[in-house]
Order: C-alpha cells, then structure tokens, then sequence
C-alpha cells in the first residue's frame, strides 16, 4: 500500500510540473506512458522501476527513491510557478 501512494504521488506532482514547464499536456502525457510502459513490461525486474508497486517486487529503498522525486518535481513544481508567473 505505501508503493501505492508512492507512485500516485510521484506521478500528481510530475503532471503538475511538467504542466506548469510546458504548458501543454502533451509532455507529461509522452512521459507519464513511457514510465508506465516500462514499469509494466519490466514485471518489477529491476525493482527501480516498480513505483506503483504492481509487481511487489519495490524495495524501501526504491518508495524512497520514487518519494524524493516526487518532492523534487513538486518543488520544481513551486519553483517553474514562480518564474514562470511573474513574465509579462
């Protein structure tokens, strides 16, 4: 369960900073498939990939890793919001 809520979070806040970077919705569109491709075809092999946990093959060490890069993309989120919404 806690892969779960790993992997939704990661994948909420990477939708939100590449929508704020780029506008359009096609970036984390492309992005969101292509992670989501390789995650359900590598079948947890390597674990890394697992971050929604659907093989049971993720690790503590990989939900950490997936729930730093949510925090990073969220951050990267604030941060694009910030320089981004000041432009004339």
């Amino acid at each position: 369960m806690p892969f779960t809520f790993t992997g939704i979070l990661f994948v909420a806040a990477l939708s939100v900073a590449l929508g704020i970077a780029s506008g359009p919705p096609k970036v984390f569109s492309v992005v969101s498939l292509a992670l989501w491709y390789l995650a359900l075809n590598a079948r947890g092999r390597p674990s890394v990939l697992d971050y929604g946990g659907w093989w049971g093959e993720a690790t503590a060490f990989t939900a950490a890793a997936w729930l730093a890069a949510a925090l990073l993309a969220a951050g990267g989120a604030v941060v694009a919001h910030r320089v981004l919404g000041t432009r004339p």
